[in-house]
């Protein structure tokens, strides 16, 4: 078979597969009286969902671009209990996919995407669309608080979700995503540890330091710092407790409700113990 011959086959079967998705989607599962979402993590799926069963886990946000309240489901509700729970894992890179094969994807490097996919896990839902907007939008819709809405997937009928291991993240406060450093768990057992007391226990843990010290930076040079967590929870934390910071690695028994990082600052209350720690922001 020549080049040419082989081209033409190989575009048949493109549109074939392309005719075939979009008819799926868009007339033979509307007429079984149900819309599915389903949702693959690392090319698996991992679950599938009706729209009365979105319904069922739905909350009420209200959406600035819209100045109203909808019914929406957080992406984060649907990835526990997966192989993509944020408890466990990071999020880098979250695509969805329309049901006419419209797709966009959320990852760091990504046409506008500055930032990396965990950050904007916690704005990201799936909007139950109104009954009057269903012929525009589709029973479902990709929303994502803060994002274009080119990244609104309209006819939403797939979530495909990439995973990495867990790590902290080093950032330089300023004008864009200016990271100094990021580092694995591994990375972070591998470090000198020093050991505090909390109460009756001693915890083994690393001074902020020596993470600083990594990223080329002294811990005289830190004004302030801003600590992250999975869920967007943070803290402001003054440079002056900057050298009494320490990362606590969890044990396993208490990720669920610690996370895989926890910061400890002896000196301050404990709502400045940044659990589920993923980033520090560093001003100097």
């Amino acid at each position: 078979m020549n080049r040419r011959a082989l081209a033409v086959v190989v575009g048949i079967t493109v549109a074939i597969c392309v005719v075939a998705f979009v008819l799926y989607y868009t007339l033979l599962l509307p007429k079984r009286g149900q819309w599915a979402l389903e949702i693959y993590v690392d090319g698996s799926f991992v679950a599938g969902y009706t729209v009365e069963e979105l319904s069922e886990m739905a909350q009420v946000v209200y959406v600035p671009d819209y100045e109203r309240n909808c019914t929406m489901v957080p992406l984060w509700d649907l990835l526990q209990n997966t192989t993509a729970d944020p408890d466990e894992v990071l999020v880098k890179s979250i695509k969805a996919v329309g049901s006419d094969g419209y797709s966009r994807t959320i990852r760091k490097g990504e046409y506008k995407i500055g930032k990396e996919a965990w950050f904007y896990l916690k704005d990201t839902y799936v909007r139950i669309v109104e009954e009057e907007y269903v012929a525009d939008e589709g029973p479902l819709r990709f929303t994502v608080l803060g994002l274009s809405h080119t990244y609104w997937v309209k006819f939403l009928a797939r979530i495909e979700v990439e995973t990495a291991g867990w790590g902290l993240t080093v950032l330089k406060s300023g004008i864009g995503w200016n990271v100094l450093g990021f580092f694995t768990l591994s990375d972070l057992a591998a470090m000198p540890k020093v050991s505090i007391s909390i109460g009756e226990e001693t915890l083994e843990v690393i001074n902020l330091t020596e993470v600083l010290s990594r990223c080329g930076l002294s811990i005289s040079d830190v004004e302030g710092l801003t600590l992250m967590a999975y869920d967007g929870y943070m803290r402001d934390v003054e440079g002056q407790y900057a050298p009494h910071c320490y990362i606590w690695i969890v044990p396993d028994d208490l990720v669920p409700e610690k996370g895989r990082l926890r910061a400890i600052i002896p000196d301050l209350s404990k709502k400045y113990w940044v659990h589920h720690l993923i980033a520090i922001e560093v001003s100097t």
